[in-house]
C-alpha cells in the first residue's frame, strides 16, 4: 500500500481483510489500481482480467491516439542551397500537406 499511494496510511489492524472486501478508500483504490497497472499489469490482469483488461498494446495504442500529430508535416521544395544554410529570400511557403 505504501508503494502504492506513495507515503504511509493509517490503517487499522485487518486492513487487509477490509481490503479484500472492497472496503477501502476511493482514493486509496484508485491509486492502487494505477499503480497495479503501471508495476504488476501481467500479474492483476491473470488475477482479475475482468478488472485489468487493458493490455499494453491497448495502452500503447492509446497513448499514440491521444499524442499523436495530424497535418503538421510540410514539404518544402529547395530550388537553390547553400549546403545547411539558406538565404531567406531563396526560401518558399509549404504548400504540400500530408494527412
Amino acid at each position: 500500500m505504501v508503494d502504492a499511494v506513495g507515503f504511509p496510511i493509517p490503517h487499522g489492524k485487518d486492513y487487509a481483510s477490509n481490503m479484500r472486501k472492497g472496503d477501502i478508500n476511493k482514493t486509496f483504490a484508485t491509486l492502487t489500481y494505477n499503480w497495479l497497472l503501471e508495476n504488476h499489469f501481467d500479474l492483476a490482469h491473470r488475477i482479475s482480467p475482468d478488472i485489468f483488461s487493458q493490455t499494453p498494446e491497448v495502452r500503447w495504442r492509446e497513448f499514440l491516439d491521444e499524442r499523436a500529430s495530424r497535418d503538421a508535416l510540410q514539404i518544402i521544395p529547395i530550388k537553390r542551397q547553400l549546403g545547411i544554410v539558406e538565404r531567406e529570400v531563396h526560401l518558399q511557403n509549404g504548400s504540400t500537406l500530408f494527412k
